[in-house]
């Protein structure tokens, strides 16, 4: 376990601004999980999540809360950078907190299309099972810069019931739980 590690919640957030793609010229461009957890010294704070890929354009529905889990969509085919940040929720300073863990879920393919996470900068990763692919890289995950990074590859068919709905109850979902038994013997 990380000493000093911060504990925030998106189940225990709200969406505030959910304008990702930027469309909406009067709000920011960015997904802001509001009050996501309070810092050592009891100042709330926002995840924010942001993007500077001039092609990203996904519907809003796509991104937020569904129930206690965070969604990010990402259309078939596209490549797309996220940057996440903690600011205060009262005055949107940045927030620094010392620790903290993420979970990412639902890293899966779909036929010759494959999901890939890419970080450079964390202290240690925890995976289960066996359906991603974890790539070691010298530079960071633009590919341009000199650094570390390390990939999370998907090497397993997702399904479309497989999303998890509780981040606290997650199970494995096989092809014929979401599409009996008929479809998935021919596939």
């Amino acid at each position: 376990c990380l000493e000093n590690a911060v504990d925030f919640h998106l189940s225990s957030s709200t969406v505030s601004v959910n304008n990702l793609d930027g469309a909406v010229r009067f709000l920011p461009s960015e997904l802001r999980f509001a009050r996501v957890g309070e810092t050592a010294n009891g100042k709330a704070f926002d995840l924010v999540v942001t993007t500077t890929d001039d092609n990203y354009v996904v519907p809003p529905s796509q991104n937020g809360l569904d129930g206690p889990v965070g969604r990010l969509s990402v259309n078939k085919g596209d490549s797309v950078t996220f940057t996440f940040a903690f600011e205060q929720s009262s005055n949107g300073k940045d927030v620094e907190l010392d620790a903290f863990y993420v979970s990412i879920l639902d890293v899966d393919a779909l036929g010759d299309v494959s999901e890939m996470i890419c970080s450079s900068d964390f202290q240690s990763f925890v995976l289960e099972g066996d359906d991603v692919q974890v790539l070691e890289s010298t530079t960071t995950c633009d590919g341009l810069s000199a650094g570390a990074s390390t990939s999370f590859l998907s090497t397993r068919d997702g399904f479309g019931c497989d999303d998890p709905s509780d981040p606290y109850r997650l199970e494995t979902v096989d092809c014929e739980a979401c599409y009996g038994i008929d479809r998935c013997s021919n596939s």
